[in-house]
Formats: C-alpha cells, sequence, structure tokens
C-alpha cells in the first residue's frame, strides 16, 4: 500500500508519497527521508490511490 504525507515532519515532505512496509494499530511503517525506517501514525497521512502493485 502507499500513502501520502499530510506534513513536512517527524521525517516526512508533505505530498511525498511511501510504501508502507508494515500496519500496526493505526501506524504505519515507512522509509523516512533519511533512510531510517520508523512507525509514525496513520494520521499524518492519506491512503494513495488503488492501483494493481496495491497490496488488498
Amino acid at each position: 500500500m502507499k500513502v501520502i504525507s499530510q506534513v513536512s515532519d517527524f521525517g516526512l515532505t508533505e505530498g511525498r508519497e511511501y510504501e508502507v512496509l508494515e500496519e500496526s494499530a493505526g501506524f504505519y511503517k515507512v522509509q523516512l527521508d533519511n533512510g531510517n525506517i520508523s512507525y509514525r501514525n496513520g494520521y499524518l497521512f492519506n491512503k494513495g490511490k488503488g492501483g494493481a502493485e496495491d497490496e488488498v
């Protein structure tokens, strides 16, 4: 699944698309702009448009 950041903070860039590596309890595990992988609260993102490569 892909999500789009709503903020430019917490290692994210507003409007940038991020691949969700894992989802747990309302948090998304994503690779941050600096290359680190971390969980971020789901409220920081909008879900991206669905596509064939998205998981169901």
